[in-house]
């Protein structure tokens, strides 16, 4: 019942990503009853932040880089201009992921009405992204500025890890997305030994010890953009990233003490992010850090994709060595799947299962593609 920031910060909110996380923990559980009861809320919450966020030119806003999570990025344009402000690629983004998210929350338990809106909102949502934030020369999704005395739209020019939000909301075409690989792969943008900066390494503001924002490695951009990979297709590069996140993480934590997850790490060298004051960014983070090595590790190394409602796992996986998970919830049950260690990913490897109800497994590997169903029993060879 009271503001959650103190008067000076007055109008932050957090990024609405509710909606997301409901249809995702629905993918997991199958519970349509939860999807009932939230649905409202969520449908609210959207009314919200476009009566209250978003401008009569179709742009949002945050009050300041701090309420977008990424507190001292380069973000905001340095300008005396009391009428300009900024229109902010993720919160955009999340809104039109919000949509898309409502409309498919809707469609699963039958509202048909509520669907049909939502998925109206994410197309307008969607050609807002595209048509105002696509930067043709760069190639790429920018802030922009905006001058409300003389309606002028400005990009603002650093290149942030907010941009690349609009994948998961599935925003690009095949073609966008392509460029946003390119920037991901590029050692000049954020390509670094540390996998993925939040800032782009030929930022004048960027800062090789992480700068916390300026440049730093953080879970929930590192999560975001490996979902957003995913959703894309481009399952090897979504990999690769959280491949190269676990591995630092696990060397800070066997070489840097306090042996521990950190709020964030340097880009460039094996230690944690510097904080604003010039101080390490703050240990025993396990709050969003432990994404790395639950979420990213199970979804995107492992490589399962859980769809308990459609019965379906997709495991995609590289890996040649005995790997797999044991007891993984999928709905109301558990599932263990053990691959056995093979001589290359070309082949399949001897799989055990072991399963209390019925599924369908995809398992891809490279080229190598077998649909398996699984019946109710408990081991399957």
């Amino acid at each position: 019942g009271e503001d959650a920031y103190p008067v000076g910060t007055i109008g932050r909110i957090n990024p609405p990503l509710l909606a997301w996380v409901e249809w995702e923990y629905y993918l997991f559980t199958g519970n349509k009853k939860r999807l009932k009861t939230v649905l409202p809320h969520l449908e609210r919450l959207d009314d919200w932040i476009e009566r209250n966020r978003r401008r009569a030119d179709g742009s949002y806003w945050f009050v300041d880089c701090g309420s977008s999570g990424m507190d001292n990025s380069p973000r905001t344009p340095r300008t005396n201009d009391e009428g300009a402000d900024t229109s902010f690629i993720d919160l955009a983004s999340q809104q039109t992921l919000s949509a898309l998210c409502i409309s498919r929350i809707a469609e699963a338990i039958g509202n048909d009405k509520v669907a049909e809106k939502f998925h109206e909102l994410y197309q307008t949502r969607k050609d807002y992204v595209n048509n105002e934030l696509w930067n043709e020369r760069h190639q790429f999704y920018l802030d922009a500025h905006i001058s409300f005395h003389g309606c002028v739209k400005n990009f603002v020019n650093s290149k942030t890890a907010a941009s690349f939000w609009p994948m998961l909301a599935e925003i690009p075409s095949a073609t966008q997305v392509n460029s946003l690989v390119n920037y991901l792969t590029d050692p000049h943008h954020f390509n670094r030994p540390n996998m993925v900066p939040t800032l782009s390494f030929d930022d004048c503001n960027y800062k090789d010890d992480g700068g916390y924002w300026l440049g730093g490695v953080w879970a929930p951009t590192n999560f975001m953009i490996v979902k957003g990979l995913a959703v894309q297709g481009k399952h090897e590069l979504a990999r690769k990233i959280s491949l190269n996140y676990l591995e630092m993480l696990y060397r800070v934590w066997q070489n840097v003490e306090p042996h521990t997850l950190w709020e964030c790490y340097s880009p460039e060298l094996d230690m944690p992010a510097t904080a604003p004051a010039g101080d390490r960014c703050r240990p025993d983070f396990v709050g969003w850090t432990g994404l790395g090595p639950i979420a990213m590790f199970i979804e995107n190394i492992l490589g399962l994709e859980i769809d308990y409602p459609g019965r379906k796992i997709t495991w995609r996986t590289e890996a040649t060595c005995e790997h797999g998970i044991k007891n993984l919830r999928f709905g109301s049950h558990k599932i263990s799947l053990i691959a056995k260690k093979r001589k290359s990913a070309a082949v399949m490897p001897e799989l055990t299962i072991e399963s209390d109800c019925s599924f369908q497994l995809n398992f891809i590997s490279g080229e190598l593609q077998e649909c398996i169903k699984v019946k109710k029993t408990a081991r399957h060879i």
